[in-house]
C-alpha cells in the first residue's frame, strides 16, 4: 500500500496530464462517448433493452468519478478557474446520477428528452471551445429551442400538441399524448381533468424493457 501522500502525489500527476488536454479530454470522456452509446442504443432499440441502456451510463457514470474527486480535493484544476463549465459538467453529473435513480420509470418520452438534453450538453461544450462564453449563450437559446421542439415533434400530430391536444371541452376533460409510433412502446400518457394526473407504468421486471 502506497502512503496516503504518495498517492495523493501519483493522483495529482495523472489529473495534471488530463489537465493539459484541456477541453478535448473532458470533451471526449463526459459527451462523446456518452453519445456514442446513446446512438447505439436510439438505432438499435429494438435488439437492446433498456437495462443495456442502465449499465451503459452506470459504467459512464463510474467514468466521471475521479473527476468528481479531482474537483473536491485538487484545488489548481481547470473547473475551479470555469465556473460555466463547473455547472455544465455538475448539471451531467447530476441527470447521469438520477437517471440511474429513476431508470425503472423511464419512457419513451423521457428517453428522447434524455438523448436530447445530453445532445444540446454535447453541442454547448463544443461551441464553448470554439467560441469561449459570450458567442456561446447565443448558440445555447437555440440549441435549447430546437432541443425542445425535437422533443414535442417526437410525439404524433404537430409539435405542439404535446401542450395543446385536448380532446373535449366536457367537465370530464382530458389530455392525451401520444408517444411514437413503436411496436413497444409504453402506454400514453394521460391526465384526467378535474381529476387527478394519472400515468401508466409497464411492471419493473419486463423482459424485454424495450424503447
Amino acid at each position: 500500500m502506497l502512503p496516503l501522500s504518495s498517492s495523493i502525489v501519483l493522483f495529482h500527476s495523472f489529473f495534471s496530464f488530463t489537465q493539459s488536454a484541456g477541453f478535448l479530454f473532458d470533451f471526449i470522456i463526459f459527451y462523446f462517448t456518452f453519445l456514442f452509446f446513446s446512438f447505439i442504443v436510439y438505432f438499435f432499440r429494438y435488439l437492446f433493452s433498456l437495462y443495456f441502456f442502465f449499465f451503459i451510463q452506470l459504467f459512464i457514470f463510474s467514468l466521471k468519478l475521479p473527476f468528481i474527486f479531482q474537483y473536491f480535493f485538487l484545488l489548481n484544476t481547470f473547473y475551479s478557474h470555469s465556473p460555466a463549465f463547473s455547472l455544465l459538467f455538475f448539471s451531467s453529473l447530476s441527470f447521469s446520477f438520477f437517471s440511474l435513480l429513476l431508470f425503472p420509470f423511464l419512457s419513451t418520452f423521457f428517453f428522447h428528452f434524455y438523448s436530447s438534453v445530453f445532445l444540446l450538453l454535447f453541442l454547448l461544450v463544443f461551441f464553448f471551445i470554439l467560441f469561449q462564453f459570450p458567442i456561446s449563450y447565443l448558440f445555447f437559446l437555440v440549441l435549447y429551442s430546437s432541443s425542445l421542439f425535437y422533443i414535442c415533434s417526437s410525439f404524433n400530430n404537430h409539435p405542439l400538441s404535446l401542450f395543446l391536444s385536448l380532446s373535449s371541452l366536457s367537465p370530464s376533460l382530458s389530455i392525451s399524448l401520444s408517444p411514437l409510433s413503436l411496436p413497444h412502446s409504453l402506454p400514453p400518457l394521460s391526465l384526467n381533468m378535474p381529476g387527478h394526473f394519472s400515468r401508466s407504468l409497464a411492471p419493473l421486471y419486463t423482459t424485454p424493457f424495450l424503447l
